[in-house]
């Protein structure tokens, strides 16, 4: 799946920036503008999902900025719910700075 990445045709975020909570609500609103019928999966790098973890860590949001923090997604492999989207790491997804 992460092979076949380079065909998909709608993309959020920018080349060579950081993964960001603000990515992946506008990735959840494309997929819903364009009737794509869920439920939705992702598959990220470990950095990617840490970009989102830290992001939303220190905006103080409720998901993954709680006391308690993240659930899940402590070693590769491991799958969590973000925002209704079940999110797997793998490292076989590229990074933006490996060409994503």
């Amino acid at each position: 799946m992460a092979a076949n990445s380079c065909g998909f045709t709608t993309s959020v975020g920018t080349s060579g920036a950081d993964a960001t909570e603000t990515n992946l609500l506008d990735a959840l609103y494309n997929l819903a503008n364009g009737n794509a019928q869920g439920p939705y999966w992702g598959a990220f790098h470990p950095v990617q999902l840490r970009d989102i973890q830290v992001d939303i860590a220190t905006s103080s949001g409720a998901v993954w900025g709680a006391s308690s923090g993240p659930l899940g997604l402590g070693q590769i492999g491991e799958m969590a719910m973000l925002y209704g989207v079940l999110c797997v790491t793998s490292t076989n997804v590229p990074t933006a700075n490996a060409g994503a």
